[in-house]
């Protein structure tokens, strides 16, 4: 299963790749189906980055609001992605009315997925009003402050300890901090491993030293991830909304542009098998 927190985007040897991982990301999790009894008694942050940990009885939608990273002469730019997907499976053929701050959007679908594109504003709180066929739904959310600029090492071993400073002039409601790895096998997806470790931190922070060993070293063609989220949630009536903001550095960049192609490979294999 692909991490949620930067899964959404962790792929991204161009924006295509970063598109189709997500896309690839959310259909095995509809397909798979999010079954975990909590009554919504979720306490960290953390479990909301992974829609696997709601409630499909009590939750129907969720929304995720992504700051796409982009970077530009070594200014990061912001591009956001809209994402709505049913956790309830029950609504995934219904039809979706979005507006946002009482303004209609348009809005696309692929499979079971809603996305819309929309400009916001870092810092600003957003009204969501969704029709489907059976329900509505109305959910505000604040956009987080995105970090001016984050420093990771040039290099990663996960035997040592790594440090990572960043500047944010506004605390965020949340900061996350994220390490990943994975062993990729190109000629079997099904010996993939992966290792992963998410650490909530003050909100007024702005350095921090990921600890030795919270990755697994798989060996050769071992691909690292070391992140910062601002991530601000809400929860409402049968409704979550998230909204993140995510700065890393990938480690191995060659694994990663092999294993771009190779994913969007698999992205169209798993359309082909949802297909049918």
């Amino acid at each position: 299963m692909y991490h949620i927190g930067s899964d959404f985007l962790y792929y991204r040897g161009n924006m295509i790749y970063k598109f189709y991982a997500f896309l690839l990301c959310i259909t095995m999790i509809i397909l798979i189906g999010c079954t975990k009894d909590n009554d919504l008694d979720i306490t960290s942050p953390i479990d909301f980055l992974n829609p696997q940990n709601i409630d499909s009885s009590k939750i129907d939608l969720y929304i995720s609001i992504m700051d796409i990273q982009e970077v530009s002469n070594g200014q990061y730019n912001n591009t956001y992605e809209t994402f709505f997907f049913p956790i309830n499976p029950s609504i995934k053929d219904s039809l979706i009315i979005v507006r946002i701050n009482n303004k209609p959007v348009e809005v696309k679908k692929w499979q079971h997925i809603w996305f819309v594109n929309y400009d916001y504003e870092e810092g600003s709180e957003y009204l969501f009003d969704i029709e489907t066929d059976e329900n509505s739904y109305s959910i505000t959310v604040q956009i987080p402050y995105a970090t001016s600029y984050t420093t990771f090492p040039e290099n990663y071993y996960p035997s040592e300890n790594a440090k990572v400073d960043w500047s944010l002039d506004v605390n965020n409601h949340n900061q996350i901090a994220y390490a990943f790895s994975e062993f990729w096998d190109d000629e079997d997806w099904d010996n993939d491993q992966v290792s992963e470790w998410y650490k909530e931190i003050s909100p007024s922070n702005r350095s921090f030293v990921f600890p030795a060993n919270i990755v697994t070293n798989f060996g050769n063609n071992t691909f690292y991830e070391l992140g910062i989220i601002q991530f601000n949630f809400n929860k409402s009536e049968r409704i979550i909304v998230v909204s993140i903001s995510d700065r890393h550095k990938f480690y191995e960049k060659q694994a990663v542009e092999t294993r771009s192609r190779n994913l969007l490979n698999k992205f169209l294999f798993e359309l082909v098998n949802l297909n049918h």
